[in-house]
């Protein structure tokens, strides 16, 4: 450093100021403090400048002040890698929440939470989604129609945190078509999560399910309250899918093209093979439940999509169907696997032309030819509003799905040759003129056919008809609209005929 700028330094110190000043007039005193103001700032500046050494010691404490700042303060947002944006909001530690690109389009990242990865899900359920990633799936950050966190997200973080399902789970698989599907949902969560009730896209993870009604969730409800187990619902539908149809564009011989694949075993080149996938999820499904878990059942809607093929031949879709519970059985090892088979919607069998009461009668003669079957006629009058009568309403499939957890899975479990029947269930009679139709259901018993009786002579004789092959559960007659009418059933199978019921008077 210069010798004449540590002379002005040394002279400049408080103490020489002042008892400098002291001894001056005060335009003296003025004059100094003028002289220092304007020529001691220059004289530091040149004298840093001209020496190397001071000056970066300078600029090297500036960079580490300024470092310091950025690594300490939250005003200060370090964002990077914004190039190509006209627009992007950062948070107070300037992470990326939403931008804008030059071409318009909009960036939102998706969070990872936990260490957890993101998921298929249904959007149905769900009010608010950040963003999907480039394979279509969602974060676990999102929101359930209520507002909240879905229960399906805060299970899949006690899972990894080592919490879970308090048992091991029965494993139900719920397959066919859109019927069972989630594709009708109300736009509420109408329902709190049952901690006993779980869910399983593929088979290989799990979560809770959440309170959108659907076929498999009113299952599900039923199947927990009545046997006090918990239960794993592993999804194995897909909407637009039949025997006859096939993903292969062009179509073989024999089937119609649908990106949904087929139900068709056989059709081992079609990539999406139904079966297979079904199988494959739920041998997924009960490695997944560990050492207790059990398969005890599958849930059948499907049909639809058959209903021209079975028009041109009933015998076809039948034989497709019992081969479809046969193989699935062998498959998964279990010789007597429950499966109930649910209707087509009323709606649908009344439009359908000739197509849907085939179909429908086929899946109610199942029980007759497959022990350990039963069918479950799903309500009427339930069908979604403004839509074509072939999808039930979420109100209609959670009740369905109550059906086939109850009077369903009885009737399964007790489709099989051991002892004659029980007599026909809740038998009525409905009168209109000269027409009379009679009704029933099933017993929790083997039936291969039904025996009604009617009387016009107060029950003196009677006009027995054996309805079999295939099984229906209903019975129409023409009777003189003055002549007073008696009914009366009775239930026959391998084994023997049952007990007559009551006789109905109309």
């Amino acid at each position: 450093m210069p010798w004449i700028l540590r002379t002005k330094l040394s002279v400049t110190s408080d103490a020489a100021i002042a008892g400098h000043m002291a001894a001056q007039s005060s335009e003296t005193k003025n004059a100094t403090l003028n002289l220092i103001n304007d020529q001691v700032p220059g004289l530091v500046s040149d004298a840093i400048a001209s020496d190397t050494t001071v000056a970066d010691a300078a600029a090297l404490a500036a960079s580490a002040a300024v470092d310091e700042e950025l690594d300490t303060s939250p005003r200060i947002p370090r964002i990077q890698g914004l190039a190509g944006m006209v627009l992007a909001e950062v948070d107070l530690n300037g992470v990326l929440s939403r931008g804008i690109r030059t071409d318009g389009t909009q960036v939102i990242p998706a969070a990872e939470i936990g260490g957890g990865v993101t998921r298929n899900e249904a959007l149905a359920d769900l009010s608010w989604v950040p963003a999907m990633d480039s394979q279509g799936r969602l974060p676990e950050l999102v929101l359930d129609r209520g507002g909240r966190v879905p229960q399906w997200v805060l299970d899949a973080w006690s899972s990894r945190m080592g919490s879970g399902p308090s048992a091991p789970l029965d494993i139900v698989i719920v397959a066919g078509q859109s019927n069972a599907t989630k594709r009708s949902s109300l736009p509420v969560t109408t329902r709190e999560n049952d901690s006993r009730v779980w869910e399983s896209t593929d088979g290989t993870a799990m979560y809770l399910s959440s309170g959108v009604p659907w076929l498999g969730s009113g299952f599900g409800r039923g199947y927990a309250k009545n046997t006090g187990r918990g239960v794993l619902l592993v999804h194995a539908a897909s909407g637009s899918s039949g025997f006859s149809s096939s993903s292969i564009s062009p179509a073989p011989s024999g089937y119609h093209y649908s990106a949904a694949g087929t139900w068709d075993s056989a059709l081992v080149a079609d990539p999406i093979n139904l079966y297979e996938i079904m199988i494959t999820r739920a041998l997924a499904a009960l490695a997944l439940v560990g050492t207790g878990g059990r398969i005890v059942g599958v849930l059948w809607s499907q049909g639809e999509e058959d209903r021209s093929a079975a028009l041109a031949d009933p015998t076809w879709y039948k034989t497709k169907l019992d081969a479809l519970i046969a193989e699935t059985r062998s498959d998964l090892g279990i010789a007597d696997l429950p499966f109930i088979i649910g209707s087509l919607t009323p709606e649908n069998v009344r439009t359908a032309g000739g197509g849907g009461p085939v179909v429908d009668s086929l899946l109610e003669d199942t029980p007759r030819r497959v022990v350990r079957t039963s069918y479950v006629p799903g309500p009427a009058g339930l069908v979604e509003t403004g839509g074509d009568g072939i999808h039930w309403a979420p109100q209609g499939q959670e009740i369905r799905g109550h059906m086939m957890a109850g009077a369903g899975l009885d009737q399964a479990v007790m489709n099989v040759v051991a002892a004659a029947p029980l007599p026909p269930q809740n038998l009525r009679v409905t009168r209109s003129g000269t027409a009379v139709v009679i009704k029933w259901d099933s017993p929790p018993a083997r039936v291969t056919s039904f025996i009604i009786e009617t009387s016009t002579n107060s029950g003196s004789s009677w006009s027995p008809v054996t309805l079999a092959g295939p099984v229906v559960h209903k019975h129409s007659l023409t009777v003189t609209a003055s002549t007073p009418l008696w009914v009366r059933g009775s239930a026959v199978n391998e084994v023997g005929t049952s007990f007559l019921t009551e006789e109905i008077h109309s």
